[in-house]
């Protein structure tokens, strides 16, 4: 298996930016969850969450120290949006970023798909405990 914290030595930079700004592009342009929409507009434009989660992620995956808003800065941005930490919010969540995943899948070898969706899983489980919200792992169907 691949874990989470060697996908930068195997993608680099590029497929996870692009993974990101397909996700944030898709949440930015839906009509109808406005609600949601509007959790992310609030705290940024699309290039601020772009270049934000691609920092996160990339530190996480073994890109070295990027992401410099530390983990007590990101919980602090995780209660501002406490609407969308709920278990509505983490399916829709899970919705654009499958879709995402979906739209990179003839780019991306089938472990790093799943290894990406163990790290996904391995997050949004931890949110669910911290905000107190059902949590149904996103399945590898990909």
């Amino acid at each position: 298996p691949i874990y989470f914290w060697q996908l930068y030595n195997i993608l680099g930079e590029i497929p996870v930016k692009k993974l990101i700004t397909i996700f944030y592009t898709s949440i930015f342009n839906d009509k109808e969850n406005i609600w949601f929409v509007e959790e992310f507009t609030d705290l940024g434009s699309l290039e601020h969450h772009i270049n934000r989660q691609t920092s996160f992620w990339l530190d996480v995956m073994g890109g070295g120290a990027r992401y410099y808003g530390n983990l007590f800065k990101l919980n602090k941005k995780h209660k501002l949006v406490r609407n969308i930490m709920t278990e509505k919010g983490a399916n829709l969540w899970f919705y654009y970023m499958k879709n995402a995943l979906k739209q990179m899948e003839n780019e991306l070898d089938k472990r790093v798909l799943e290894c990406l969706v163990d790290f996904l899983n391995f997050f949004m489980e931890k949110y669910s405990h911290e905000f107190d919200f059902n949590f149904y792992e996103l399945k590898s169907s990909l």
